[in-house]
């Protein structure tokens, strides 16, 4: 764990054991429910350094991906012409005596 959370933790067992003072109410449950959901938030923001890395490899993989099609695109569609060249060579062996 990290010391900022062990920390809240100690913080929240004892808050756990003391028993509330007279006259003291609970916070209302929509207001907590903010404070948790401000919480959350506040932790989902910085997603640590692991992330940041697959994050660049797969924009850097996107990134090859796309300047090898780019290259490879005209040699993928020079050869749309030679689709019926394998048939018409076997029609020619089959014909000719």
């Amino acid at each position: 764990m990290k010391p900022l959370d062990s920390q809240l933790d100690r913080l929240l067992r004892s808050a756990a054991r003391v028993a509330p003072a007279p006259g003291v109410t609970e916070l209302p449950y929509p207001a907590e429910v903010r404070v948790l959901a401000a919480w959350r938030r506040s932790r989902a923001e910085s997603p640590g350094w692991l992330s940041h890395w697959l994050q660049a490899g797969l924009a850097g993989a996107a990134l090859v991906t796309a300047v090898a099609l780019s290259i490879s695109w005209s040699h993928l569609r020079a050869h749309a012409g030679d689709e019926f060249a394998v048939a018409n060579a076997a029609l020619y062996v089959a014909v000719a005596p």
